[in-house]
């Protein structure tokens, strides 16, 4: 799937005049590390019985406002010591990172407006119920909760921090029973890659 997404956001992601904003464009989108967002969007068509060519703009918009998201969160986080991951070095100024962030997180919501016709973060178009698409909505937002508490441990605080993301996979696991176990196996993995 990130091969996928690379090809369709390449795409529309050329450096090309004026390089002073397609260029810092282009190595924010392309450099920032990848989200649970875009292949969780293409699982999902799955899981309802779509196909993962139905889903790509969709996710290829996902990885645009995350990576504006990427962007901006570099800007405040360069000074924190218990930051995860830690900040990557300034190839461009605050200012064309912060303006750059802007037009990456616009763009992507442009992009998803467009892509929302044929679905509802790729739900709809694989055939999916209302009870589905709810379902599934709550299951990414523990999936995403649980990421985001994953990326925060501070020292002191690793119990509490593991007792939460339990939690929420316990939750997020509870969403999944409603769907057939083997169409829901390779959804469930994302339960398994933010262990902490």
């Amino acid at each position: 799937m990130p091969r996928q997404r690379s090809i369709s956001s390449k795409q529309h992601i050329l450096v090309r005049p004026p390089l002073s904003v397609f260029e810092p464009m282009h190595h924010f989108v392309f450099s920032a590390l990848p989200s649970p967002g875009p292949v969780l969007c293409v699982a999902a068509c799955e899981l309802v019985g779509g196909h993962r060519d139905q889903a790509i703009a969709a996710a290829a918009a996902l990885h645009l406002m995350h990576a504006a998201a990427v962007t901006h969160e570099q800007l405040l986080s360069t000074d924190g010591p218990n930051i995860k991951p830690k900040p990557r070095p300034m190839v461009h100024s605050a200012g064309i990172e912060l303006l750059t962030g802007d037009g990456i997180f616009a763009f992507g919501a442009w992009w998803m407006g467009n892509t929302m016709r044929y679905c509802c973060c790729a739900n709809n178009q694989g055939g999916a119920s209302e009870e589905e698409i709810e379902r599934l909505r709550r299951y990414g937002l523990c999936v995403g909760v649980m990421r985001a508490f994953s990326n925060r441990v501070e020292e002191g605080n690793e119990m509490e921090t593991m007792e939460v993301v339990k939690e929420l996979r316990s939750l997020a696991l509870k969403e999944l029973e409603f769907f057939h176990e083997g169409k829901a196996e390779a959804i469930s993995s994302f339960l398994h890659l933010l262990s902490l």
